[in-house]
């Protein structure tokens, strides 16, 4: 993928954070590769910075929604059918998927240099937090 990219063989590239290293972001950034990044490393960095912040450490043995409320992102199917089923929000996968493309398009045209697109979501509530349906 990286060669494609830094060979000038594609004209822009949506990529999924979790599959890029530092490394490689440094390339492409020295490339100037109209590039758009879904994240999903910033979810996480936030969810242990939250944890750090309460004094919680990541550990076995702690009751949900009893001891601590869990809620997770995308609404993946496992998030129902797990015990307690987890509270989650939903953001359209389309509506990332319709602003990633008119983002790279824009970036190929030289219309756009960055920035950060924050999309809100739909709380789906369940077992795994003391909001319940």
């Amino acid at each position: 993928m990286m060669a494609n990219i830094l060979g000038r063989r594609i004209d822009g590239a949506i990529i999924l954070n979790d599959h890029v290293g530092e490394k490689e972001v440094k390339l492409l950034l020295e490339n100037e590769t109209p590039v758009v990044f879904i994240d999903s490393a910033e979810r996480l960095n936030g969810f242990r910075d939250v944890l750090k912040k309460a004094g919680i450490t990541l550990e076995e043995g702690i009751r949900v929604p009893e001891q601590v409320n869990v809620l997770g992102c995308d609404d993946i199917e496992s998030a129902r059918l797990v015990n307690p089923s987890v509270l989650t929000i939903r953001i359209s996968f389309e509506k990332q998927g319709t602003l990633a493309i008119n983002h790279l398009i824009r970036s190929i045209q030289g219309k756009e240099k960055g920035g950060i697109e924050i999309l809100n979501g739909r709380i789906i509530p369940r077992e795994s937090t003391c909001l319940r349906e």
